[in-house]
């Protein structure tokens, strides 16, 4: 069901964002950046992803609503659940403040930038998250 086009961004299969809570697989970011939902909502009659594109999901026998994006521009992507007409957070995902209300947020990852060696955050983690590298003393983004 899923179908993607590899290209070399250091993976060759889907990758789940660190900004999944726990132990989610949804959202996941496909090798040429498209981005894969799904959403566990049975009683839902429509559900659709807000990217600053409405992308409308597709139903099973089960509820569960999947569906996947165009390709994203790499960084820091905020989303919304469309539930029903409703905007709210996606519940498998990390929500941020920065678009004046809590969101979703993504990070897709840049085609040939390797994170940094000691890099303690897998890919797809949020790029406003700050670290310090032991090696050097000094924060990083």
């Amino acid at each position: 069901m899923l179908f993607f086009i590899a290209v070399n961004l250091g993976y060759t299969q889907n990758i789940r964002p660190a900004s999944n809570i726990g132990n989610n697989e949804y959202p996941q970011v496909t090798p040429d950046l498209r981005i894969v939902f799904s959403v566990n909502a049975p009683h839902a009659q429509k559900v659709q992803i807000n990217l600053g594109k409405m992308y409308d999901l597709s139903r099973d026998e089960k509820g569960v609503w999947t569906g996947t994006t165009e390709p994203q521009d790499p960084g820091f992507h905020y989303y919304s659940l469309i539930i029903d007409s409703i905007a709210v957070a996606d519940p498998a995902s990390d929500s941020f403040f920065g678009t004046g209300k809590m969101s979703s947020g993504i990070e897709i990852p840049e085609k040939g930038v390797d994170k940094p060696a000691g890099d303690p955050f897998p890919a797809g983690w949020p790029s406003g998250r700050h670290w310090v590298d032991n090696g050097k003393k000094r924060p990083h983004r």
